[in-house]
């Protein structure tokens, strides 16, 4: 998970074409999982997730945090194969 200027980032997006279309592969750690869990849900349990554009084509992951209450400092994680920088994709 990656906090930049008040926004959450999470997991990777990998677009794949196959002979039948296009789709996305979403892949987010467990430890980002259980923290959006205990630290992203809204008053209904629900942790929503935004899928939007890069530049380049692709797709990335925001947390939509809103009405959400938390220190965002708890929700850095360390560099994982996962959510490196590099981007390669865990898949």
């Amino acid at each position: 998970m990656n906090v930049n200027n008040g926004k959450v980032y999470v997991g990777k997006v990998e677009d794949k074409t196959t002979d039948f279309g296009t789709f996305q592969k979403i892949g987010v750690t467990a430890d980002d999982l259980r923290k959006l869990a205990d630290l992203c849900a809204n008053d209904r349990g629900w942790v929503n997730l935004d899928m939007k554009p890069t530049r380049d084509g692709g797709h990335y992951l925001q947390v939509n945090m809103y009405g959400i209450d938390t220190d965002l400092s708890l929700l850095e994680s360390e560099p994982t194969e996962a959510s490196n920088d590099d981007g390669n994709s865990p898949f």
